[in-house]
């Protein structure tokens, strides 16, 4: 049972499953020319805790980098697309680096990764795919930029210590589940850009005690999108002069409270936009909590402290 895999130099791809339950393998050396990794390469490798991957590695096949013991991942700078299932069922996943040229992110690239506490998205991505953070049970906040316009089915659901997500100016739809058994968020808010609200798309979320809802027109959905919400307990806060319309909408409806604001102050509005501290990532994707003197990442750019 191999514990090292170093690849020579004519060897440039590993074949899909190559190393599926090496479950002794912890360490693998590339070399700079390397330049794909195929499904599930690393398949219930779990003693595999660390990869350092050239950036020559371009190419990765569905879930690449799956199923293994993988702690921290700094993907390398220039690519453009996850592939689905890149990072799933990684349950020991803490820290991720992601590059500024990412722009797509493919279905249920950190699905399962369950112990996956925070990430920054690079600012420029406008793609998420299904499922893409289901799971993730201890993912406590999350910042969508600008570019993404559809929240797509299941894409949050189950993160059981989601506190918070901000949606960007411009989402247009909130897909089936994608934002269901979110059990720790206690509100949401919904663009003015938001107008449809699929099968279930914000149920089971029992401590959710405020909904804004910018948009004068109520977002299109049935009575099943709020499926297990406390109707009672929960405030629905909807533009000036549109209560009326959301009291006969299907969904809204069912809520006893419904509150007219103006929006344009956002005094009231715990999820308007706060100050974040940005993390700082040490070149392996760690977060690091006290940078020293060194070479380290943040907000996707390396610098020198």
């Amino acid at each position: 049972r191999s514990k090292k895999v170093t690849f020579l130099d004519n060897i440039t791809e590993i074949p899909r499953m190559t190393f599926a339950y090496c479950d002794s393998l912890r360490e693998v050396n590339f070399h700079e020319n390397f330049r794909k990794i195929g499904e599930q390469a690393f398949y219930n490798c779990w003693a595999l805790e660390h990869l350092d991957l050239p950036q020559s590695i371009q190419e990765y096949d569905h879930g690449a980098l799956s199923w293994t013991g993988l702690k921290s991942i700094a993907l390398p700078d220039g690519l453009t697309t996850l592939p689905d299932g890149l990072l799933s069922y990684n349950g020991q996943l803490e820290d991720v680096y992601i590059p500024q040229s990412v722009t797509v992110f493919g279905d249920g690239v950190f699905g399962n990764c369950t112990k996956l506490k925070q990430i920054q998205l690079p600012s420029g991505l406008s793609q998420i795919g299904k499922g893409v953070f289901s799971n993730c049970y201890k993912l406590e906040h999350i910042e969508l930029p600008n570019g993404i316009r559809e929240i797509p089915d299941y894409a949050f659901s189950s993160c059981q210590a989601l506190k918070h997500i901000k949606l960007p100016d411009g989402v247009r739809s909130i897909g089936s589940q994608a934002l269901s058994n979110c059990i720790s968020i206690e509100s949401i808010d919904l663009p003015e850009s938001v107008s449809e609200l699929a099968y279930r798309a914000l149920c089971f979320n029992p401590k959710m005690t405020a909904l804004y809802c910018r948009s004068v027109t109520p977002p299109t959905c049935k009575d099943d999108a709020f499926d297990a919400c406390k109707f009672e307990e929960c405030t629905v806060y909807v533009p000036i002069n549109t209560k009326s319309a959301y009291k006969t909408s299907p969904g809204y409806r069912l809520f006893s409270n419904i509150v007219e604001t103006d929006f344009s102050t956002d005094l009231n509005n715990p999820m308007a936009e706060r100050e974040e501290n940005t993390p700082i990532y040490h070149l392996n994707g760690s977060i690091i909590q006290n940078a020293r003197k060194g070479l380290y990442i943040q907000n996707g750019k390396k610098f020198l402290k």
